[in-house]
């Protein structure tokens, strides 16, 4: 018996685990970063360096027919840092270099799969990344 709920407790643990990763997505890139302080956290990713160089990214799991709803502000000390939305195919569906002003954009989701929110570039600043997904029907209202 002990056995069966050490086995069951496993199993949630794991479920949660990968039910979390699917949700929140996955965090990677090949970066170098000096001085950074960040915070990457559900539907945010925010960080400030005294120097960024390289390619960073998360992914998003998301369903066709929603919209992705991204608000964006980077600050550039100096160099160039772009913000690139990527779907599944690695078709780039959105992008912007080193903007002045902030951003606040909607993008209609075309297929099923994990999505790819993504900076890249030498840069000396910093950047904030909000997102949500939507029902198209909401945008619509």
């Amino acid at each position: 018996m002990r056995l069966k709920s050490i086995f069951f407790l496993a199993l949630i643990v794991a479920v949660g685990y990968f039910g979390m990763h699917y949700l929140i997505g996955n965090e990677g890139g090949d970066y170098t970063v000096v001085n950074p302080i960040s915070s990457n956290m559900g539907s945010q990713m925010k960080q400030s360096y005294e120097s960024f160089e390289g390619t960073k990214y998360r992914t998003i799991a998301i369903l066709a027919g929603k919209v992705f709803h991204l608000e964006a502000k980077i600050k550039t000390t100096s160099g160039d840092l772009n913000l690139s939305f990527i779907d599944p195919n690695g078709k780039i569906l959105y992008s912007v270099s080193t903007p002045e002003e902030p951003i606040e954009i909607d993008i209609l989701i075309p297929l099923n799969g994990e999505y790819r929110l993504q900076v890249e570039g030498e840069h000396q600043g910093s950047y904030v990344l909000n997102w949500d997904v939507r029902s198209a029907d909401k945008l619509q209202e």
